[in-house]
């Protein structure tokens, strides 16, 4: 068969319809036309000239990104190249700003108002269509039909060009369109608008058309609106990089000759940028400026204090113990994935959206780090807690290590101006002035601030002789609640662990504060694309995602506060019960209630009143501590001695033929051995739960498919986490076990592979062969697990005897109850608490075995094993022996490590005390989360009013041109978006909540 040779087509003066395959055009607002091309019908064509000059369904509108390109032009072209070399982006960037971005953003609004054009070809001139070249159906664009794009009139010519001069020469321009790459030819329109001798410029004439240029002296390249918002719309949903949305569309022009397809991601990257910049002024209200107001880019919080928007006018009336309803809950946290790679770039690339939005301005930051220099002792502070990494200097071959960002605790809306980019780790000059540049001009003139942070104990010490250095007034700043994010609790140690917990902190509801965290999961995906970016447009694509963030959040706010209240209200019905139960019963036995309830308040008063001294405050909501450490308080001091005697780390000829384990080394343990083992010790306990619940299914008769699903699941995440603590063991202990894995070959080692990954023998100290955990190699190894391993080892305990109280008052509880009711409750209650303790036993005997094996002595006074004797609750409290066994003759073992007095009387009203302090806790927390949720509600709704009104001022202004016709319009559009959200606000709020009225509702 001979090769086929591409044919040039020829217009015959109609379009050919087939019935073959057919080719799908997509218009702006989603409709489909589908075209057929064969040789056995025909109809006329389209009118060869097409306008395509204001038509709003045809190309949709924005999105974003930054720089540069070329493209060809026609011969015999009235445009000429652009010279070699060409602008840098600043450059670029500044003439967009100068001369053409306002008239850019008038026709932005021209577009809410411009007439509609035609339909078929003559108002979608972009489609491909195939024809019949004899021998199959090639793909084709309408230019090769012979159509040029008339600009500036609708379907037909220019009157100011001659009849004789209409098959003038014409401009060919590269098109990006969502269908693909395509060469046009276009005619510009000659007319000169009203009060001018000049035609209208040639980018305003393509923008009027909705084709973005991607320069402005000799357009050779425009992107279509409809292009640029799908972009936009993909890339805020899935983070699509701009890249590989441009690699789809040359794949839709050639996909079997990409290269074919011109590359126009540079040109992209740039228009998509300052289009994005345009939007945010236009959904805003604003115009152009090189000094845009201080965050008034930014999407702002409904449900948050908005002082001089949503505040309720009686707001500065509150008690002291009332004023959380009026606080700013916002917390901070650093991300080091968002980072920005240090390589060569244009250094005067400034974001078009600096200070404007949620990053914090860049001069002033540098201004601040410069100041901090004269006070280096301000920013690296220690306190009771153990070093956190957050403060850890890591991170190298970057210009920025990550950023660090406020956002608030409650709705989870990323705070204006208060982003900043991370030079060397997450030093307190950088967390400091990112608080002041986002609280002080729109915050300060609130009376409290409820802030979350990792490190909060730490942070606040010296935070008032911090921001002194930085200029600030520390006596005009709202006092400030300082508290730790639940999920980081566990990461600290000491008092702070209940003075610094949202559990226990008046006005901490229900708020978690790790807010930050979860935005930072959903940006995880954008790292790859930012990190290699300018300086200036890194920025400005963040701020557009951060932007899109709260757009989506404001949308869903009122539904979710709907759930919130219900949930509350749930919460707090609950908790009031159970304590009245609890405290009933109390009321019965010698308990102190009357003083707790007064320790309880003191509390309350003191830790919340300013300068109270909150570091010498004794949280009564703390068990009284014993003296065996915990698990926190052995990794904490395992890094203090690491800090203290160097690094650590091993030369690798010490290990390289695991003989021989350096004896500079043997006493040092490496924090990155710690936290390997220390999760190999979480990742056996979860192979440990997975192996109950598959024993469970094989019992069960009726084969559960819920639980199976379960299953299956638990292995996939399981078996996922486990080949990813494979890679930091083998950075940490991979060298020393392989090199001793060929030295001992005939050892005994277990296989490192299984069926199923719940039965897989992780390789640490306790799980490797015993000739080999005795060798000196792994002596550093072998000491670290067996020093965590004591540390669980004493939690469980810990943890033993308080359950062992509970369940021991239950009983006594139980004794004299009548009625079924009570009888059933309290027999839940105390199986529940069995349960536990059967499983702290068990957890317990593992640890115990495994602490053997790493030279734990069999003998040991301080970890026996614990039988069932030793978990039966304490027959003291009662006249009658306990089920189980005779009443006890002696004092077990776990009551006489030192911990506690023999007073059994003592134990157990410790037991309750700390039981009934949490259990007021949680009722104070759930009643203080139902009232922060209704004034939430009533924030809302004035809010929702608000922008309704400022948005309805704007489009009641006199209309003229046209372009303010186009404001107006905008305007209208947006105070109808928030007519609405305010309309299904009252819908999904309480009737009691109903403070406004909604036009038209």
């Amino acid at each position: 068969m001979k090769p086929l040779k591409r044919q040039k087509f020829k217009p015959t003066g109609g379009e050919v319809i087939p019935d073959g395959t057919p080719t799908t055009s997509i218009y702006a607002g989603g409709e489909r036309d589908t075209h057929h091309l064969t040789p056995r019908k025909a109809q006329q064509a389209p009118t060869a000239r097409l306008d395509f000059t204001q038509s709003p369904s045809l190309l949709p509108a924005p999105q974003q990104a930054d720089t540069v390109g070329s493209g060809s032009v026609a011969s015999g072209s009235d445009e000429t190249p652009l010279r070699k070399g060409g602008k840098t982006p600043h450059e670029l960037t500044d003439d967009f700003l100068n001369e053409w971005a306002q008239p850019f953003l008038d026709i932005m609004h021209e577009l809410e108002v411009a007439p509609e054009v035609g339909s078929s070809h003559q108002s979608s001139p972009l489609h491909f269509l195939e024809h019949w070249n004899g021998g199959f159906f090639e793909r084709c664009t309408l230019m090769d039909l012979g159509f040029i794009i008339q600009l500036g009139h609708h379907s037909g010519n220019c009157p100011s060009i001659p009849t004789e001069k209409q098959n003038d020469p014409i401009s060919r321009i590269t098109v990006v369109n969502v269908t693909g790459v395509q060469d046009v030819h276009v005619r510009y329109c000659r007319c000169a608008p009203a009060h001018s001798f000049t035609p209208k410029p040639r980018p305003l004439q393509l923008l009027s058309a909705q084709m973005w240029p991607s320069t402005y002296l000799r357009t050779r390249t425009v992107f279509t609106l409809q292009a640029l918002r799908f972009f936009q719309q993909l890339t805020l949903q899935s983070k699509v990089s701009a890249y590989d949305y441009l690699g789809t569309l040359r794949r839709l022009t050639n996909n079997p000759f990409g290269d074919d397809v011109k590359d126009r991601y540079r040109e992209f990257m740039r228009a998509s940028r300052h289009y994005q910049y345009l939007c945010l002024l236009k959904w805003n209200g604003l115009s152009v400026s090189r000094n845009i107001p201080s965050g008034s880019l930014a999407v702002l919080c409904p449900a948050c204090p908005q002082p001089g928007i949503n505040m309720d006018p009686t707001w500065r009336e509150r008690p002291l113990d009332e004023r959380y309803l009026d606080a700013l809950h916002y917390g901070k946290d650093g991300n080091f994935s968002l980072n920005q790679h240090d390589k060569k770039m244009d250094e005067l690339d400034v974001a078009l959206t600096e200070g404007a939005a949620y990053y914090a301005d860049i001069k002033q930051h540098e201004e601040c780090k410069r100041r901090v220099k004269a006070h280096p002792e301000l920013d690296g502070e220690t306190y009771i807690c153990s070093k956190f990494e957050a403060l850890k200097d890591r991170y190298s071959g970057k210009k920025y290590s990550g950023q660090l960002s406020l956002n608030c605790t409650r709705h989870e809306f990323v705070l204006p101006t208060g982003t900043v980019d991370l030079d060397r780790g997450e030093k307190f000059v950088h967390v400091d002035y990112a608080t002041i540049a986002c609280i002080s001009p729109r915050y300060r003139n609130l009376r409290l601030l409820m802030e979350s942070y990792d490190v909060a104990c730490k942070y606040g010490i010296n935070w008032t002789r911090r921001i002194a250095a930085l200029g600030e007034s520390p006596e005009q700043w709202p006092q400030i609640l300082r508290l730790i994010p639940k999920w980081h609790e566990n990461a600290h140690t000491g008092p702070c662990r209940t003075l610094n917990s949202f559990r226990y902190m008046p006005g901490g509801a229900d708020t978690d504060g790790e807010s930050p965290e979860r935005r930072w999961s959903v940006m995880f995906q954008l790292a790859r694309s930012i990190r290699e970016m300018g300086l200036g447009h890194r920025i400005d694509v963040l701020n557009f995602h951060y932007s899109d963030f709260n757009i989506q959040k404001t949308f869903r706010l009122a539904e979710r506060l709907g759930t919130k209240y219900k949930k509350a209200v749930a919460e707090e019905a609950k908790n009031i019960e159970q304590l009245r139960e609890l405290e009933s019963t109390l009321t019965s036995e010698d308990t102190p209630l009357r003083a707790w309830r007064e320790q309880e308040m003191q509390f309350l008063r003191d830790v919340i009143t300013p300068d109270a001294g909150r570091r010498i405050l004794k949280s009564p909501y703390a068990a009284e501590e014993d003296k065996a450490p915990t698990l926190h308080d052995v990794i904490a001091s395992m890094q203090q001695a690491e800090e203290e005697t160097g690094s650590g780390k091993r030369p690798h000829s010490e290990i390289e033929d695991g003989q021989t384990a350096g004896a500079s080394h043997r006493q040092t343990i490496d924090a990155g051995m710690v936290f390997v083992i220390k999760d190999a010790m979480d990742l056996e306990l979860r192979q440990q739960e997975l192996r109950d619940m598959a024993e469970k299914y094989q019992l069960s008769l009726s084969k559960d498919s819920m639980l199976y699903n379960e299953i299956q699941k638990a292995r996939r995440d399981l078996q996922a986490d486990i080949e990813g603590w494979r890679i930091h063991h083998t950075a940490v202990m991979g060298q020393c076990i392989a090199a001793l894995r060929a030295n001992f070959p005939n050892a005994g080692w277990a296989s490192e592979t299984e069926e199923f990954c719940e039965n897989i023998l992780l390789p640490i100290p306790s799980n490797l062969p015993a000739a080999i955990r005795s060798h000196q190699a792994v002596s550093t190894f072998t000491s670290a697990e067996l020093r965590l391993r004591q540390g669980v080892a004493n939690d469980l305990l810990r943890e033993l005897r308080t359950k062992l109280g509970l369940s021991s008052f239950l009983w006594r509880k139980a004794e004299g109850q009548f009625g079924q009711v009570k009888k059933t409750r309290t027999g839940h209650a105390m199986a529940s608490v069995q349960d536990k303790i059967r499983q702290i036993r068990q957890r317990y005997n593992m640890t115990r075995r495994k602490m053997i094996d790493v030279g734990e002595p069999v003998d040991s006074h301080n970890y026996r094993v614990l039988t069932e004797a030793d978990c039966r609750p304490m027959q003291i409290f009662h006249g009658k022996s306990q089920p189980g066994g005779e009443s006890e003759k002696d004092v077990r073992w776990i009551l006489r490590d030192g911990s506690y007095s023999l007073d059994m009387a003592k134990w157990e009203q410790e037991a309750i005390r700390v039981e009934w302090f949490r259990a007021s806790a949680r009722t104070r927390r759930s009643q203080e989360a139902v009232k922060l949720v209704l004034a939430e509600m009533d924030r809302v709704q004035r809010f929702f009013a608000a922008f309704q009104d400022k948005w309805d001022v704007l489009c009641s202004i006199g209309a003229k041109s046209l372009t303010e016709r186009g404001r107006a319009a905008f305007a209208a559009r947006q105070s109808a978006m928030f007519n609405r959200l305010l309309v299904e606000a009252r819908e999904r709020f309480p009737v009691s909540t109903h403070v406004l009225e909604a036009n038209g509702a």
